[in-house]
C-alpha cells in the first residue's frame, strides 16, 4: 500500500490543528482527550501510534453539570501515515495506514459517582490553523477569526480558542 503524501483532504505534518465541539451534561468524572491507533491490545508495538506535540485543549472537569465549548489543539511532527511493524486484526505488517484517525474523548474505568455520566457531545469541527494568528480586529473594524458561530447564546463572546459566538450574526 502506497501512502499519499500530499493530500489536501488530509492532515499535513507539520500543521498545526485545532478540534472544537460543544458538549452538555453531567458526569462525575473528568474526560481525556487525545489521538489513538485503535486496533487492539498490540497498538504500543504496531508503529502505528501517533504523536502529536505541543498539545493544548480545554474538556471536561470531573463534578461537571451544564455546557461547555471544548477543544483540542495540537501539532503534527511525526508521519501522518505510518508502516505497520507488527500486525493485527485486519492490519498487516508492512501495509501503511494513516497514524491520526482516531481521535478520542475518554472517563477511563472507575465509578461513575452519585450523578453517572450523561454527556451529548454537537459540532464538531476541525481547523488547520498553521498560519493563523490570534483573532484580529483591524482599526476600520474588520474581524479575522477562525470561525464565527451562531448558537442563541444571549452573550456574545470572543474565545481564546479563536472562536467568536453570538446569538445573532448579520453579513452585509
Amino acid at each position: 500500500m502506497t501512502p499519499i503524501l500530499e493530500d489536501p483532504n488530509c492532515l499535513i505534518k507539520t500543521h498545526t490543528y485545532v478540534i472544537y465541539f460543544y458538549v452538555k451534561g453531567v458526569t462525575d468524572n473528568a474526560m481525556t482527550m487525545q489521538w489513538v491507533f485503535n486496533m487492539g491490545n498490540s497498538v504500543g508495538s504496531s508503529g502505528l501510534t501517533p504523536s502529536p506535540s505541543s498539545i493544548s485543549s480545554s474538556g471536561i472537569v470531573a463534578g461537571f453539570n451544564g455546557k461547555k465549548d471544548c477543544f483540542y489543539k495540537f501539532t503534527i511532527n511525526d508521519d501522518v501515515y505510518k508502516t505497520c511493524v507488527k500486525g493485527f486484526s485486519t492490519f498487516v505488517t508492512d501495509n501503511v495506514y494513516p497514524s491520526y484517525r482516531d481521535f478520542s474523548c475518554f472517563f477511563g474505568y472507575s465509578q461513575t459517582g452519585e450523578n453517572g455520566t450523561d454527556l451529548y457531545f454537537t459540532n464538531f469541527r476541525m481547523y488547520d490553523i498553521t498560519n493563523n494568528t490570534d483573532i484580529q480586529i483591524s482599526q476600520y473594524g474588520i474581524i479575522k477569526s477562525i470561525d464565527f458561530i451562531e448558537d442563541g447564546n444571549e452573550l456574545g463572546q470572543i474565545n481564546r480558542s479563536g472562536n467568536i459566538v453570538s446569538n445573532n450574526l448579520y453579513e452585509f
